[in-house]
């Protein structure tokens, strides 16, 4: 986190960490794998035998890979099937010296390797207007960058940042752009605005929170002293209406009269003592809100103005390049409004139309193709009508994704830029494994592992320069890094995935659904300890997919891996592990409170999802013992032991007038256990350990709230 602009300032003239001496030039021809002799979808005629020994007859083949050792082929029904020399001794290719042969001393095929076709990744030459008109897009999507990470507090996102904007910033000198596009990357007066209003914001809200709750604390004080008050006005009206029952003389009545009636005034100056106090309270309260309200609205106000100063800066190089900015901004305005509205369709037409005027200016941006196909391919990615459909749509997907990656050409040949395209090179690679992922048949089962997709070996290759130092750099969220493992999974290197996936295990910033991958790496490669370590720190990151990952094969190991070992985790058990606090604490109070809430924690390192759960209590009113409840209510996920959503907290869950004795709270599981009964049990209920008067909503505070 950011604590102060001098931070931000050194942050932000931090040069660049010198990367290469030249841009990545390479056009990766190498093969992924250094046994690969063959990469598909290829045409092929195979030797096959129908059983081991048998004679080997022609058959025309779709092959996938052909590596030193294994064989893999797409049949007609869609299937992949693995052979080795034992059933296929000879393999031939489309050309005449494309042959390969079992040697059954060695287990291995052996011949020359077919060279993949190479991905073209040198960068187009880009003259200085072309060069000016590529940085005024990249600073808008930068800008936007900036803000995000500043308003999530991602120190490093916001130094890896300012570091690119440094770098870019000296970029532009270095090549005389002009003094409008060196000012495109100038963060710092806006970094340290920013970071000033997000201080003031902070300090409001907290204020505002702490106002709240002494609010609470004067309103208890105010109930409690009418409490006194009428106790006694009330004991005064028992003692006097004593007295004048058993009065034997007009004297004594007229005295326990005048008591009682005394004590019946005492009842009503308490109550309008307590109307009033509580009035006063709520209308200064009303005041501090309304005024602490529109503090917020003019940070809020200012703070837009801060970042609408930043979106005015592409204007003046816009202006000397002969593009109408107000129609730049037009488009880009009706595109995000229509995407949130959701209408795709329309918001693609539009974001299209605004491509297409810069391409026909000479700027051609990979940042807009990105953005583009990405939607895109959201677009196709609605629900298939069959299998053939399926598979048409993923072919589609898959030229959305060559599409992207062939638009990294069009980033500047500097090293400068190298982040810049490793973002570009990881958008069409992360469509690439949508592609993959999307021709799978759900309903067949069969596991990514399997998926042994050539595609996914063109997205690897494209990813190469990840796994070099000067990418690692360049890639700070460790995308780039996550995909490349994936891909390798999906096209067979299951111990080369892991190799790389692991090394990004303890990424803070990487998405949690990156780690169930890695999950998936371990138990795929005989380490099924190691993905339920994995797997429940992606679920304490916020990964939801409960159900996905119970049902996934590639974690099947796993599964089977923690039932033989009664590891901790939900699947296995049948009675529910939680807990339950009421609030406020009765022990602390000592009395009776109109209202209370509750809080549902899990104990368990696994998430639950739809826990039905009712409150069943037991209260002292008038000497009587009543009974109270809630409603039923169904929590829709608590997270794993430890993790930010492992707490449900169930403000006002029920009433009661009465001292609390005892509770407990029913809780069922959407599961069925061993009988085929649903899960269900009894929690007892526990006293809070948080002081009381604090509303409900400041166990909750903002993510920036202990920032400062």
């Amino acid at each position: 986190m950011i604590r102060s602009p001098s931070l931000v300032a050194g942050i932000l003239v931090a040069l660049v960490v010198p990367l290469a001496a030249h841009a990545q030039k390479l056009d990766p021809v190498e093969v992924t794998h250094e046994d690969d002799l063959a990469i598909g979808p290829l045409k092929m005629t195979i030797d096959l035998r129908p059983s081991s020994g048998a004679k080997a007859e022609p058959k025309e083949a779709t092959v996938l890979f052909l590596t030193k050792t294994k064989l893999v082929t797409r049949e007609k029904d869609g299937h992949v099937t693995f052979r080795d020399g034992q059933y296929v001794p000879r393999v031939s290719g489309p050309g005449p010296k494309d042959k390969w042969d079992w040697n059954e001393k060695t287990k291995q095929y052996e011949g020359a390797p077919l060279p993949p076709t190479p991905i073209r990744l040198s960068a187009d030459r880009q003259d200085k207007k072309q060069l000016a008109g590529y940085l005024a897009v990249r600073a808008e999507f930068l800008y936007l960058e900036l803000d995000n990470a500043m308003a999530r507090r991602e120190t490093a996102r916001i130094q890896h940042i300012a570091r690119y904007a440094g770098s870019i910033k000296e970029f532009a000198r270095r090549e005389n752009l002009g003094t409008e596009v060196v000012s495109l990357f100038d963060l710092q007066v806006h970094a340290e605005t920013t970071e000033k209003l997000l201080k003031q914001l902070s300090a409001e809200f907290e204020s505002l929170q702490k106002q709240k709750i002494n609010d609470e604390k004067n309103l208890a004080v105010v109930r409690r002293s009418f409490e006194a008050r009428a106790s006694v006005g009330l004991l005064r009206m028992l003692a006097g209406g004593t007295v004048y029952s058993a009065a034997g003389n007009t004297e004594t009545e007229d005295l326990g009269f005048t008591v009682a009636l005394s004590g019946l005034g005492d009842l009503g100056q308490a109550a309008a003592r307590r109307d009033l106090d509580e009035r006063m309270l709520k209308e200064a309260t009303g005041l501090y809100e309304d005024k602490a309200i529109a503090k917020i609205n003019d940070i809020r106000a200012a703070m837009r103005a801060n970042q609408a100063k930043l979106v005015e800066r592409p204007k003046g190089v816009w202006d000397k390049l002969n593009v109408q900015e107000d129609t730049v901004r037009r488009l880009d305005s009706l595109s995000g409004m229509l995407l949130e509205k959701k209408d795709l369709t329309a918001a693609l037409v539009v974001l299209e139309a605004r491509t297409r005027y810069l391409a026909e200016k000479g700027f051609k941006s990979p940042q807009l193709v990105c953005l583009v196909n990405n939607l895109k391919a959201s677009d196709e990615g609605r629900k298939p009508a069959d299998a053939a459909d399926r598979a048409l749509r993923s072919e589609k997907i898959f030229k959305l994704a060559q599409n992207t990656i062939d638009a990294v050409k069009l980033v500047p040949d500097d090293p400068v830029f190298l982040t810049d395209r490793l973002q570009v090179l990881a958008a069409g690679a992360k469509l690439v494994h949508a592609a993959v992922s999307f021709a799978q048949e759900p309903k067949s089962n069969t596991p990514l592992s399997e998926a042994w997709d050539p595609r996914a070996d063109y997205g690897a290759r494209a990813l190469a320069v990840a796994r070099t130092p000067e990418g690692t750099l360049a890639d700070p969220d460790g995308i780039a890094r996550a995909l490349r493992a994936t891909l390798l999974f999906e096209r067979g290197l299951h111990r080369e995935a892991l190799e790389a996936g692991r090394k990004l295990e303890d990424h803070a910033s990487l998405d949690p659904t990156y780690l169930v991958n890695v999950a998936r790496f371990y138990a795929k490669t005989g380490n099924p300890k190691e993905a339920a370590t994995v797997l429940t720190k992606a679920y304490k990151s916020g990964f939801r997919g409960v159900r996905a990952a119970e049902a996934d094969p590639d974690l099947k190991p796993m599964w089977e891996f923690l039932q033989r070992t009664k590891a901790d985790l939900w699947k296995f058990r049948e009675t529910p592990e939680l807990e339950a606090f009421l609030d406020p604490n009765p022990l602390s109070i000592g009395k009776s409170f109109p209202s209370y809430s509750l809080e549902i924690r899990n104990k368990t390192s696994y998430p639950l999802i739809n826990v039905k759960v009712k409150y069943f209590g037991k209260f002292k009113q008038n000497f009587k013992a009543v009974e109270a409840s809630s409603q039923e209510l169904t929590i829709d996920y608590l997270g794993p032991v430890g993790s930010a959503s492992d707490t449900f907290f169930w403000p006002d869950a029920f009433k009661s007038a009465g001292t609390h004795d005892s509770s407990i709270l029913r809780a069922t599981m959407d599961r069925k256990g061993a009988g085929g009964k649903a899960i269900q049990g009894n929690v007892v209920v526990k006293a809070s350990d948080r002081s009381f008067f604090r509303p409900y909503w400041w166990f909750y505070r903002p993510y920036w709230y202990d920032q400062y």
